[in-house]
């Protein structure tokens, strides 16, 4: 079984901070993305980005972790989105079909801040 790394880059943007990932994001990958997540959220910061445009897949256990660091950024107070690209679409729109939904699912304790 072949491995694909992740990789996490922090970023700061004024009082924006950005974490950019590259590579594939499930249950293993997924864990590493709730942790610096939550490092973010005992940091106290304002607002924060889980931007996943350059991720090249992502599974129902990858996506549920995305949530879980979402959750964890919301629960310290700082204001989050998630912005997604092609892997994410992808299964967004498997999700979709099979629920029934046009939207799919949104990671856990989604707000729309």
């Amino acid at each position: 079984m072949t491995t694909i790394p992740i990789e996490i880059t922090i970023v700061c943007v004024g009082s924006r901070w950005q974490l950019v990932v590259e590579g594939e994001v499930d249950l293993r990958t997924g864990r590493d993305i709730a942790d610096v997540a939550a490092a973010l959220a005992r940091a106290g910061v304002a607002a924060a980005d889980i931007d996943l445009s350059a991720v090249s897949f992502v599974d129902t256990a990858g996506w549920r972790a995305v949530g879980a660091a979402r959750a964890a950024l919301e629960a310290s107070g700082a204001a989050t989105s998630v912005l997604g690209g092609l892997a994410t679409e992808r299964l967004l729109g498997a999700l979709s079909a099979a629920s029934g939904s046009p939207e799919g699912p949104r990671p856990a304790a989604a707000t729309g801040r």
